[in-house]
């Protein structure tokens, strides 16, 4: 029987994100927009779109295969594993479980967790409940969305938002919490302000102006609740990582917080768009891949300055503190491409290297031509059964 831990800590990160880069350019082919004005009320710029046959479960495998190389554990290692998305075509098996599949982890936990924006938000403080409980030692959090898919590519409000990838983190029990108290609720009145409607295809509508009024309203005061819970300042933080919705949010919310100058904000949603679910840990994974958040940074307060707040307009703010498992040393800063670079065409495991990117990669390709199976079934069932609605709706006396 597992005994109780004090708390949990990030221990890795990893993300994954489709090679294809849709610009503001190439959106004001298609729809009455303009590379001014999305920047202007969004602050975006590019974002990533997958291929047709790049599922939900592709980039979450992808992403938590790197977190757990990173890691340094084993498969066997993992005894909860959760992807946050609410843009999953399987419902059951969950895309968990599928992951769990493809990297031959023997016999977690495994479960989805459908909380739109907030879900990895929410994922991360459930694995980290579950470990302080005793229930795992260690566990694999992920966020992954396919927002292209349910995309409505002729409403030019929307569709310059949204974007498609994963990010993951793997959690371990330490003696020493670094993921702090939960600031996590909702607000069920506004439960129309994002929403995905339309049963048969589903299509992404939102309120714009109202999550507006409520982000930078609402969203400070809960960001200093969770560093009160914390005992922490908010000019103490070495970062801020929010849910990466749009760029104006961001920086509203931010200014109001009185961070310190030398505070790292993500600003990923300039590059990859809103991403729900992953746009948290995708971010994250991105500033520790650079070097622009270090872990055990040098400075009058080095052990306040390891932590970052992780929240998103919703709510849901968790505290958190990374920590490599193979030390302190923070990650060689990665070199920057321009958002219109053409994209490598190489394994999304060829970082890992070695054995590590072999074993992935050929498990990767065995299960992934399984799972395409299973979907296109998916999809003829789906045709079939709406082509019986029709004929029934029409041969209906009215």
């Amino acid at each position: 029987m597992r005994s109780a831990m004090p708390g949990s800590r990030i221990t890795a990160l990893g993300h994954h994100q489709p090679t294809r880069v849709l610009t503001n350019d190439d959106l004001a082919t298609m729809v009455d927009t303009s590379d001014e004005w999305i920047r202007r009320r969004t602050g975006i710029a590019t974002r990533r779109i997958a291929a047709p046959d790049e599922s939900v479960t592709d980039m979450a495998a992808a992403a938590a295969g790197k977190a757990l190389a990173a890691s340094g554990l084993e498969p066997a290692d993992i005894g909860l594993i959760t992807v946050a998305t609410c843009t999953a075509v399987d419902r059951c098996p969950s895309i968990a479980a599928q992951v769990a599949e493809r990297l031959g982890l023997p016999s977690p936990v495994a479960f989805d967790l459908n909380n739109g924006c907030a879900g990895f938000c929410t994922a991360l403080a459930c694995a980290d409940h579950s470990i302080r409980a005793g229930a795992a030692r260690h566990a694999l959090v992920i966020g992954a969305e396919k927002m292209s898919d349910v995309t409505d590519w002729t409403d030019r409000r929307s569709c310059v938002l949204l974007g498609d990838g994963a990010g993951a983190a793997v959690l371990s029990a330490s003696a020493d919490a670094g993921i702090g108290p939960v600031c996590w609720g909702s607000d069920p009145t506004r439960g129309d302000a994002v929403r995905l409607v339309d049963d048969w295809h589903p299509r992404f509508a939102q309120e714009g102006q109202t999550v507006f009024r409520w982000a930078t309203g609402e969203l400070p005061a809960i960001a200093r609740e969770a560093c009160a819970r914390a005992g922490l300042e908010p000019a103490e933080l070495a970062g801020v990582v929010t849910h990466q919705a749009n760029l104006r949010i961001i920086d509203a919310v931010v200014r109001q917080l009185g961070l310190a100058e030398s505070a790292v904000i993500a600003h990923d949603v300039v590059e990859s768009g809103n991403t729900s679910a992953a746009s948290v840990p995708l971010a994250l994974s991105k500033l520790t891949e650079r070097g622009e958040l270090r872990t055990g940074a040098p400075g009058p307060a080095p052990r306040l300055r390891r932590r970052t707040v992780l929240g998103r307009p919703g709510h849901h703010l968790p505290l958190t503190r990374y920590r490599r498992v193979r030390g302190t040393a923070a990650p060689a800063p990665a070199r920057r491409r321009g958002p219109g670079a053409a994209p490598r065409h190489r394994s999304v495991f060829a970082p890992l290297g070695g054995r590590a990117a072999r074993w992935f990669s050929e498990r990767f390709s065995r299960t992934r031509a399984r799972s395409n199976a299973r979907e296109r079934m998916r999809l003829q069932s789906a045709s079939s059964t709406r082509c019986m609605r029709r004929t029934e709706a029409s041969s209906t006396p009215r």
